[in-house]
């Protein structure tokens, strides 16, 4: 039986030609061929549908990838051009000398915001007080534990709160200054509103029925307040003082021989307190 021989000619396959990249930043072809040919290819009616449907689908977003490779021509000039006012305000500072640092005063704006914070401070403090309220009298804990002395203020404020009808809890309760063994010192005593410190103060003359006795009870006033009224009880003082002197002697140098007249004479020289005659 006899074979046929093979072919000696070896087929020799085309070499696949690469498909062209696009340059998005080339300046774009005419695509007038590309489209009358797509053209014909869709109006071909012995071409299947679902091929033309392909073609039209693939021409459509040919489209739009014109439109985006036109948009990004488009930033890339802006962008260029950008560089390049860059690069000359880069010239232009590397050119001009640098400034010497000046010290500038102070501006009316810094010293309206100085004011300013100064008054909120000021309005802050005045608020606070206002709802705030000094308690002196209150004899103070002598317990070696801080929760406790603290404790004890807290259930003393709130027995005279109870005391007083006053329907709130206070914020805070504190003693004011160092710790002095000869007297009690300051309770300050925040309320929730400047409502309960006026309630309370207009109450506080019933204290004197309270249980413990020497209790005083005044409104938080500022240090300048403070002074002012420490002066005015200091010359009332000085002046009752100097009014109890001058009737001793004005007493003194009456001549009379009466016995009712020298036990005044004695009881005024030695209290310095007994009232004066009607004068």
């Amino acid at each position: 039986m006899d074979t046929p021989l093979a072919c000696s000619q070896i087929q020799v396959r085309p070499k696949p030609q690469k498909r062209q990249c696009s340059d998005l930043f080339a300046s774009p072809s005419t695509p007038g061929d590309l489209d009358s040919q797509a053209e014909a290819i869709l109006n071909d009616n012995s071409i299947p549908s679902h091929l033309r449907t392909v073609i039209s689908l693939l021409l459509e977003d040919r489209k739009q990838l014109h439109v985006m490779i036109n948009y990004c021509r488009e930033l890339n000039d802006v962008i260029t051009g950008l560089k390049e006012e860059i690069l000359s305000l880069k010239n232009l500072s590397s050119a001009r000398p640098e400034p010497t640092p000046s010290v500038s005063p102070p501006s009316a704006s810094g010293k309206t915001a100085t004011s300013r914070s100064e008054s909120n401070r000021s309005s802050y403090d005045e608020i606070e007080r206002s709802r705030s309220l000094v308690l002196a009298g209150l004899s103070e804990s002598h317990a070696d534990i801080a929760s406790s002395r603290v404790s004890h203020d807290f259930n003393a404020v709130h027995e005279i709160m109870d005391f007083l009808s006053i329907d709130c809890s206070p914020i805070t309760i504190y003693r004011l200054g160092r710790f002095n063994p000869q007297y009690p010192r300051l309770v300050k005593i925040v309320l929730p509103a400047s409502f309960f410190a006026r309630l309370m103060l207009r109450r506080a003359p019933r204290l004197r029925f309270f249980k413990t006795k020497g209790l005083y009870l005044r409104p938080s006033l500022p240090k300048a307040e403070r002074d002012r009224l420490r002066q005015e009880r200091a010359a009332r003082r000085q002046s009752r003082d100097n009014v109890n002197v001058v009737h001793v002697d004005s007493v003194q140098t009456q001549p009379s021989t009466s016995d009712h007249v020298v036990d005044n004479v004695c009881t005024a020289s030695n209290g310095m307190t007994a009232n004066p005659p009607n004068m």
